[in-house]
């Protein structure tokens, strides 16, 4: 019954659905591309290869209409309409595939893109505390040390962290106890700054003044990517406001603009007031449903489907038009 829904939906013209939910632009968010198997990220979501990458942009390029950050913020400033069919392109964390893989092709396709970047992350000074967890899974997997796994729940068990799953016990560390990856780590022999100094997953700063030479632009993306519900207001505030000032410092950039880590879900108006005056715009990751804070932008994950493009997008124009008729369309915030 699910896969004949599924078909039902994907049966309608991609033109009609738009045509349907009138939303405009499409902000479209990924994170990394590769053909390699990136230990780092594997056990945290899909990611495209290059050539499902590059299949995604011809079609959107085909499809849409192409802007930039500078000119969806001017539409905003100005109150004006954006060409019809407009999308935006964003890449979240900063990771150096973007410089190798990412810019030549948007490049050679007479596009752009907007990177937000982990403030210590830039030039691989310090390991992000999930990718530390994917590598712990890859090491588990890859090795048969059972001893050391009954050491790993225990210790998890110790801080309560420790469920049915070692798994998913792991993935779920938060944020506040991200110490405990450290010491999993530790148990079996993982050493997380030989890997940063080898692999160096990162963009650094010579890289990302290269890619604004050619037009690509930047914003923050938090301190070290916390989950934001997971924090104080003032935590959240000082998480969005030094990252973006940070990286519009270095760039010498004439806009300042945030992107969530993680989901901007469940956060308050008050989060939202406190930072209105700072930053031009900021943007999350609930699809392409509206929010009732005017200057906060809903992006759509295309990676995390293993579906084409256009198909995870009439998937989500789809569930617009249902949301519209459920009056559910707008994020309300409380």
């Amino acid at each position: 019954m699910r896969h004949s829904f599924t078909n039902f939906k994907l049966s309608f013209p991609l033109e009609l659905l738009r045509k349907m939910t009138n939303v405009n632009p499409i902000i479209i968010n990924y994170h990394v591309v590769s053909n390699l198997r990136l230990p780092y990220i594997i056990h945290l979501y899909k990611y495209r290869n290059i050539k499902t990458f590059t299949e995604d942009i011809l079609f959107f390029k085909r499809k849409y209409h192409s802007i930039g950050l500078t000119e969806f913020l001017d539409s905003i400033k100005n109150n004006t309409k954006l060409p019809k069919n407009s999308f935006l392109i964003t890449f979240d964390d900063g990771f150096r595939e973007i410089f190798e893989f990412v810019a030549p092709i948007l490049l050679e396709n007479k596009l752009t893109t907007t990177v937000f970047i982990t403030k210590n992350y830039l030039d691989n000074a310090e390991l992000g505390y999930d990718n530390k967890k994917s590598l712990i899974l890859e090491k588990l997997c890859a090795s048969s040390i059972n001893n050391i796994t009954n050491k790993i729940q225990d210790l998890l068990q110790s801080f309560a962290l420790m469920d049915n799953d070692l798994h998913s016990s792991i993935l779920n560390i938060p944020y506040a106890k991200r110490t405990v990856v450290d010491e999993i780590a530790s148990l079996i022999n993982l050493d997380f700054s030989e890997f940063l100094d080898t692999n160096k997953p990162y963009l650094t700063t010579p890289q990302i003044h290269e890619l604004k030479s050619n037009g690509i632009t930047f914003g923050g993306h938090s301190i070290d990517h916390p989950k934001f519900t997971e924090l104080s207001l003032e935590e959240q505030i000082n998480q969005a406001i030094t990252s973006t000032e940070f990286i519009s410092e270095i760039l010498r950039l004439d806009y300042k603009v945030f992107a969530f880590p993680y989901s901007d879900r469940n956060l308050p108006v008050s989060f939202f007031n406190s930072i209105s005056d700072r930053l031009d715009a900021t943007f999350g990751t609930q699809g392409i449903l509206k929010d009732s804070i005017v200057n906060n932008f809903q992006r759509l994950n295309v990676e995390k489907y293993e579906h084409k493009a256009i198909n995870t997008l009439k998937f989500h124009y789809t569930k617009k038009i249902i949301y519209q008729l459920l009056k559910k369309d707008i994020i309300n915030r409380s």
